[in-house]
């Protein structure tokens, strides 16, 4: 497997990267965010993504990107930071760091045979994103958020640590820790010590 770092790609060396899955016959998915404080909900649709094609390439909004989208308190976590953790997931094969508040021209580059992007933006989709996709003959494909998780009500939470009254913060949990993983304790085993 490739270090992690080998997997942050420019835009440029993406789209040679992307040049050689297609002469390899492989199919791209694309899927782009800010990523910061990564959480549950960003494993499940990180997942998601990359089950519908061969590879998976996140766009990832730079700092610039993040603080104009969020606000001047965003992001937790620089780009380089991010990047480097998405970069390390096993269902990522590249990460682009891109940034503007819309990745029209990433997406016009690189071509996907996929985009993957979040049920909550169908209907208010980037005109310029949604222009180059269709150019581009691409699929997209809509997937529901999990709306326990949000890097935004995380920070929120933290933010009143401390504060009278606030024992457990915890953002997405379970009252029966085992029910994330119905029939194994949550480190995915059966109860036995078996994966």
């Amino acid at each position: 497997m490739r270090p992690a770092t080998a997997r942050i790609l420019t835009l440029d060396s993406a789209a040679a990267w992307r040049a050689h899955v297609r002469f390899n016959g492989a199919t791209l998915a694309v899927t782009n965010g800010c990523f910061d404080l990564l959480h549950a909900g960003h494993v499940e649709s990180l997942h998601a993504a990359r089950n519908e094609a061969d590879v998976l390439l996140v766009l990832l909004n730079s700092d610039a990107s993040v603080r104009s989208l969020k606000g001047p308190t965003r992001p937790v976590h620089g780009e380089a930071a991010r990047a480097m953790v998405l970069a390390g997931m096993r269902c990522v094969d590249a990460v682009v760091v891109f940034d503007g508040t819309d990745c029209a021209a990433e997406l016009a580059t690189l071509s996907p045979d996929v985009y993957v992007k979040s049920a909550e933006y169908r209907g208010r989709q980037n005109p310029a994103e949604a222009a180059a996709l269709e150019h581009c003959g691409t699929e997209i494909v809509w997937i529901e958020r999990d709306e326990r998780y949000s890097s935004s009500a995380a920070i929120a939470a933290a933010a009143t640590l401390g504060a009278p009254g606030n024992a457990d913060l915890r953002i997405g949990s379970e009252p029966n820790r085992s029910s994330a993983f119905p029939g194994t304790d949550m480190t995915g085993r059966d109860g036995w010590g078996v994966p």
